[in-house]
C-alpha cells in the first residue's frame, strides 16, 4: 500500500510519491504519475471526514484519463420542532421546520416535508416519529418515495392510557436517482376515531440521511 500521511485538507497537496490531490469540500481527485512496475499500489488517503471505499488508480498512463474521482459522505437532519394534531385515519407527511445539519442542501423549507436527492447514489436514510396517545389503535411510521411509494413502515399498538408516549422508528438502504425525494409519513388508526398529537422537537421527530457512495 502506497504510504499517503494523513491530512486535514484545503489546497492541492504533493505527497513524497508526486501525488497531487486537491479535495473541494465535498470531493475530490486523485492525480498519479506515470506508473512504473514499482508503484502499481492503491492509494489511500486519511482525512478529517470519512471516505467510503478505496481510491484505485485506473490506468498505466499519465494524464486526464488517471485521475480518480470520489465523493466524501453527505448528510441532512430535518427535524419539526413543535407538536401538531394528526386526524385519524390520514397518512400526512411531517412538516420539518429545523435543520441539524444539511451539507448538500437536501431540504428546501419551500419544500418542508421533503429531503430532495441532487446527485444519484446509495443513501441510507431514518425517520422517527413520536406520539402523545390517548387510546388503543395503530400508529405506523414510514418513508415514502416521491410522493406515492411506501418502502418500510413500522406499526406499534399504544397502550389504552392517557398521555401514553408511543416512539416508533424506520429505516432503508436505498439506491436513490437525482431528483428522488423522500418524506416521514404517519398515520393513525385509533379505536375512537379521534385525532392523537405528534410531538415535536428534534429528539422525537426527526428525519435523517446519509449519502454512502
Amino acid at each position: 500500500m502506497a504510504n499517503v500521511p494523513s491530512l486535514v485538507f484545503n489546497g492541492p497537496y504533493i505527497n513524497s510519491l508526486g501525488i497531487t490531490v486537491e479535495l473541494p469540500n465535498t470531493g475530490g481527485r486523485i492525480r498519479r504519475p506515470l506508473m512504473t512496475p514499482f508503484n502499481l499500489q492503491p492509494s489511500y488517503l486519511t482525512l478529517d471526514r470519512p471516505i467510503i471505499g478505496q481510491i484505485w488508480p485506473r490506468g498505466l498512463c499519465s494524464g486526464d484519463s488517471e485521475v480518480t474521482a470520489f465523493q466524501l459522505p453527505t448528510g441532512v437532519e430535518v427535524f419539526r420542532a413543535t407538536d401538531f394534531t394528526l386526524a385519524d385515519a390520514t397518512p400526512t407527511a411531517v412538516v420539518f421546520s429545523n435543520e441539524v445539519i444539511d451539507d448538500a442542501d437536501y431540504w428546501d423549507s419551500g419544500d418542508p416535508t421533503r429531503l430532495t436527492i441532487a446527485e444519484a447514489g446509495w443513501y441510507s436514510v431514518v425517520g422517527q416519529a413520536s406520539i402523545d396517545a390517548t387510546a388503543s389503535g395503530f400508529f405506523k411510521v414510514s418513508i415514502r418515495l416521491n410522493g406515492s411509494t411506501i418502502l418500510n413502515s413500522q406499526s406499534a399498538v399504544s397502550i389504552v392510557a392517557a398521555a401514553d408516549i408511543v416512539i416508533r422508528s424506520t429505516g432503508a438502504l436505498l439506491n436513490l436517482a437525482v431528483n428522488d425525494f423522500l418524506e416521514l409519513v404517519v398515520e393513525t388508526n385509533m379505536d375512537t376515531g379521534l385525532s392523537q398529537q405528534i410531538i415535536g422537537g428534534n429528539h422525537n421527530t426527526f428525519l435523517q440521511l446519509v449519502r454512502l457512495v
